[in-house]
């Protein structure tokens, strides 16, 4: 009887400081320790408030305005509204840390058109000499034309090299807010044409000549954009001429420039 007394006074005893532990902890006891869930309650606010940088992200810009050219004789004075541009850009926005700033590489094709002013002469290529680019009188091109309507230049390029670096006011949404960039860009021609609209025989005929014209094969020129958001305007400054040196009408040194309207489309 005596042995029975003191198996059970010993099996009860764990059962009771159990319980009395159960007690100190209050209801939904658990193993860890207070200061242990702290701990992971500090560290999990910590990552819940830290954010992570904006990714870098691409961009599908077009440039939509006016051409102008400089230092161009009086034959190729260019009617402003209808001498028009559109580029079409795609670029890869690659943040510098988690700043405000990115690096904008990009690649795109760009079309200039030009119309001319002068209602009496069109841009051909001389038949004698060293077949330099001039203006030629329509009369001598057209000698039963009733009237001459129009006479443009268009120009196709290759951007194959366009670089930015640009600045975005909202670090967490770059495209939803002020922004800001310069840059500049190289680019490859690969087409050129005249389109001459004259009318003869009561009729609105079109000349279209595919040809070099002396142009440059290659230009290069410094461009700036600004805006909000996915829209902005634009500026280009082309630094090389238009023409070949010495080959172009009256040996024009002419240099383009653009000013027009920037929209994003991703």
């Amino acid at each position: 009887m005596k042995k029975l007394l003191l198996i059970l006074s010993l099996s009860t005893a764990p059962i009771y400081v159990w319980a009395e532990a159960g007690k100190d902890n209050g209801p939904g006891f658990s193993s860890t320790t207070a200061s242990e869930s702290d701990t992971h309650k500090s560290h999990s606010d910590q990552v819940e408030t830290v954010s992570s940088p904006f990714p870098n992200y691409g961009g599908l810009v077009v440039d939509w305005g006016f051409n102008c050219l400089r230092n161009s004789p009086s034959k190729m004075g260019t009617s402003f509204w209808q001498s028009r541009f559109i580029n079409v850009y795609f670029f890869y926005n690659i943040r510098l840390g988690s700043s405000r700033f990115t690096i904008s590489p990009g690649i795109g094709l760009a079309f200039d058109g030009y119309q001319f002013e002068d209602g009496s002469s069109a841009l051909v290529r001389d038949d004698t000499g060293d077949r330099n680019t001039i203006f030629k009188k329509t009369d001598e091109l057209f000698p039963r034309k009733e009237e001459f309507v129009a006479s443009s230049l268009d120009v196709r390029y290759l951007d194959f090299l366009v670089l930015e670096a640009r600045f975005n006011a909202n670090n967490e949404c770059p495209k939803e807010g002020f922004f800001a960039a310069l840059g500049l860009k190289l680019g490859l021609r690969w087409n050129a044409s005249t389109t001459i609209k004259y009318k003869e025989d009561d009729m609105i005929k079109t000349q279209h000549n595919v040809e070099s014209f002396n142009l440059q094969g290659m230009r290069a020129g410094l461009h700036a954009r600004f805006g909000w958001g996915r829209f902005g305007l634009c500026y280009t400054h082309i630094l090389s001429n238009l023409f070949k040196e010495d080959k172009g009408p009256e040996n024009t040194t002419a240099k383009p420039f653009h000013i027009g309207i920037s929209i994003d489309l991703l």
